[in-house]
């Protein structure tokens, strides 16, 4: 093979492979600043600094929250309307609205009237009660 029909490598200048990198990051990329307040955020400053790759640790927390986000869209709570702390989970709703409306009625009679949220599963527990009516 002689000398002229062999491929000549392309050359980028330093220029243009700049370009080229501020139009990759342009399209590809979203970049965030962040402010910390030195004082008031020392202790969440002194760990992201303990972090050997802080991108990477902030992806990882933000992935953690989105699939625990996603447990709890999975997770079915009862919403039982109780007269009082000492009465039953049986009357209820799977839907928050609906038990908000059982609610509204129950009070006519009972003022103390609550909605314990109750977390299903193999035992079942009060995970909160309600008592303030949503608007």
């Amino acid at each position: 093979m002689s000398e002229e029909t062999k491929k000549k490598p392309s050359y980028i200048s330093g220029s243009e492979r700049a370009k080229k990198n501020v139009k990759y990051q342009r399209e590809k990329m979203t970049q965030f600043n962040l402010r910390f307040g030195n004082v008031i955020d020392a202790d969440i400053l002194e760990h992201l600094d303990k972090q050997p790759n802080k991108r990477q640790y902030i992806i990882r927390l933000i992935r953690e929250d989105i699939a625990r986000e996603a447990k709890n869209m999975e997770q079915k709570y009862w919403y039982a309307v109780q007269r009082d702390t000492e009465d039953d989970w049986g009357t209820g709703s799977y839907d928050r609205a609906e038990a908000m409306q059982m609610l509204r009625k129950e009070r006519e009679d009972y003022p103390d009237a609550l909605i314990a949220v109750i977390e299903e599963g193999d035992n079942p527990v009060c995970v909160e009660e309600i008592r303030e009516l949503d608007e």
